[in-house]
């Protein structure tokens, strides 16, 4: 049986003035819902991008090279969010279509192809810049197209016990507010469409003033 799953092409087709009321309908149709708590920072975050297409658009109606390029690079944004809610969704999906009808996104079977999976991330670093509390994180994506979010791990004893850290969608990120004066393990893995996932990095220690 082919699994459903959201038909991102809806709303990769929309005309420029309707995509921010589509994401924005999506935005109201999740928010604040106990079926979709779980990704409530890419919600969030859909409705950020909404707003600014939405003043991007108005702008560039005034014409301009800069202004126009500015709106192209935040309908990209829109497009982005949009593509990891139909990720979350996708990731969730309990064979209930209901839960993704009701996130304001259209239906499609899956087609049956060929996936290749995600390769590791790589040059994964944990860099100390001597502020209390903090470390950054950075590493590099083999293909950063087939990626819409990073999973990142941590542990406190030295690799015997995992914990779950945060999801980003970049490659750099500082972390703060963690445990001061013990050395921490870090690491991380790629995900992608179709649910999938690669392979983790190699545990990266990082020493917190």
């Amino acid at each position: 049986m082919l699994k459903s799953i959201v038909r991102k092409a809806a709303y990769k087709s929309l005309p420029q003035n309707a995509l921010p009321n589509f994401a924005m309908n999506v935005y109201n149709r999740m928010v604040d819902k106990a079926a979709y708590a779980s990704f409530a920072t890419e919600i969030t975050q859909l409705e950020e991008k909404s707003e600014a297409y939405k003043i991007a658009l108005v702008k560039a109606a005034k014409g301009g090279t800069d202004l126009v390029a500015m709106k192209d690079a935040a309908k990209k944004d829109l497009l982005l969010a949009l593509d990891r809610i139909a990720f979350q969704l996708n990731y969730h999906y309990n064979n209930e279509p209901t839960f993704i009808i009701n996130a304001g996104m259209d239906m499609v079977r899956e087609r049956k192809t060929i996936r290749l999976g995600l390769e590791a991330p790589y040059q994964f670093q944990v860099i100390n810049k001597g502020i209390k509390g903090e470390l950054k994180l950075s590493f590099k994506l083999p293909d950063a197209a087939r990626v819409t979010n990073n999973s990142i791990e941590y542990s406190l004893d030295n690799g015997q016990n995992w914990n779950n850290g945060i999801y980003t969608s970049r490659s750099s990120i500082t972390l703060r507010d963690l445990p001061s004066r013990q050395s921490v393990l870090f690491r991380v893995r790629s995900m992608g469409t179709f649910e999938r996932k690669s392979p983790w990095t190699e545990a990266v220690e990082g020493f917190v003033l």
